[in-house]
């Protein structure tokens, strides 16, 4: 386990002191216990004896490299208790614990800040889009508007057109029956009653006999 783990092969080592630390020897166990936090705590930055010294600062993870970190120091702490539980005087479990959570810590702060980031950005982009749609909204209205005021000015110049145009005049009514009824009413009839005609004949006669008497 310990030439993996100085041979950098961080998971072999981890899983070797894994298996250590289920032996009878609580000496043994104490100290899988606290080279299996070792091995998992490197894979995060941490380092491998015990130092006084902050952890280092994390790099910028992924979500899914911070997940694994996360994973990574909180089995290290565990290891950790399980070493301190069983050999308290081990200084340096103890001092590693110590740093292993301050990683724990920057890990989450950093998860917190890549959230907060995330949904800023998702707020700027539902903003951009809103701002976007309204845009395009705004252009559709004033394309609408402007179609509308071109009818409008069509009707205008139509109607304008039609009332510039010469009106037809009005029909006169056919006034001629009615003016040769009126002349027909005023002109005196030319043919006589038969009584009108007997009185014009014994005037006729009457006249005839007074010339034969003057004879």
């Amino acid at each position: 386990g310990l030439a993996a783990y100085a041979g950098g092969d961080l998971k072999a080592s981890a899983d070797f002191f894994a298996r250590a630390a289920s032996g009878a020897d609580l000496r043994l166990q104490s100290r899988a216990y606290y080279n299996r936090g070792n091995a998992l705590f490197h894979q995060v930055g941490g380092p491998a004896a015990a130092l006084s010294a902050a952890p280092a600062p994390l790099p910028n993870l992924s979500s899914q490299e911070l997940a694994n970190a996360e994973s990574s120091v909180g089995e290290a702490i565990q290891m950790y208790e399980n070493a301190i539980a069983l050999d308290p005087q081990d200084a340096d479990a103890k001092a590693n614990y110590e740093l292993a959570v301050l990683k724990q810590q920057q890990i989450q702060q950093q998860k917190q800040q890549q959230q907060k980031q995330q949904q800023q950005n998702q707020d700027q982009q539902k903003q951009d889009q809103q701002k976007q749609d309204q845009q395009k909204q705004d252009q559709q209205n004033q394309e609408q508007k402007q179609e509308e005021q071109k009818d409008q000015k069509q009707d205008q110049q139509q109607q304008q057109q039609a009332e510039q145009q010469p009106q037809p005049q009005p029909q006169q009514p056919n006034d001629q029956p009615k003016q040769e009824e009126q002349i027909k009413e005023e002109k005196p009839s030319e043919e006589m009653t038969p009584e009108e005609a007997a009185m014009m004949l014994d005037a006729m006669k009457a006249q005839e006999q007074s010339q034969r008497d003057q004879l």
